[in-house]
């Protein structure tokens, strides 16, 4: 049984501007790179795994299909990423990191990892803690949307 998470309005506050304030990191941070935010976001997905699959990939953005499709096909286009038949299965595609995609991540994981590291000394234990109640509420309600 899962209990029920109540935020106060200035716990919500806290975390919206949080959010804004990650959001706006990743943004820039993008444009650094000189990536859009969804190519961006598309590619930490295949950081935690260099290859995973299509559908997989489209779902984690939650994105419609089609912009979904034309982020990867850009992805594609710039040799960051490249589309792999799966060999069990031959109607599943695989979007798979090439080299100059796991460099460009390898930048990418120092920039989030930095970014993670100043958020989280910012923030004191009252912060931290409705941060991660919202979190917490924000996937469970995604989970729940996705079935």
């Amino acid at each position: 049984m899962s209990e029920e998470i109540c935020l106060t309005p200035a716990e919500l506050n806290s975390v919206l501007s949080l959010a804004c304030n990650i959001i706006n990191a990743k943004l820039a941070a993008a444009k650094k790179l000189d990536l859009s935010l969804h190519e961006y976001m598309a590619l930490l997905q295949l950081i935690k795994k260099e290859k995973l699959p299509v559908k997989e990939l489209k779902t984690a953005l939650d994105l419609p299909g089609g912009s979904a499709t034309h982020i990867l096909d850009s992805l594609e286009k710039r040799e960051l990423v490249v589309r792999v038949r799966n060999a069990r299965d031959r109607r599943q595609w695989f979007m798979e990191l090439t080299a100059d995609g796991k460099e460009l991540c390898g930048k990418m994981l120092g920039i989030e990892n930095a970014f993670s590291a100043e958020i989280l000394a910012s923030l004191g234990e009252q912060e931290r803690i409705a941060f991660l109640k919202a979190c917490d509420q924000l996937s469970s309600q995604r989970q729940q949307r996705e079935f």
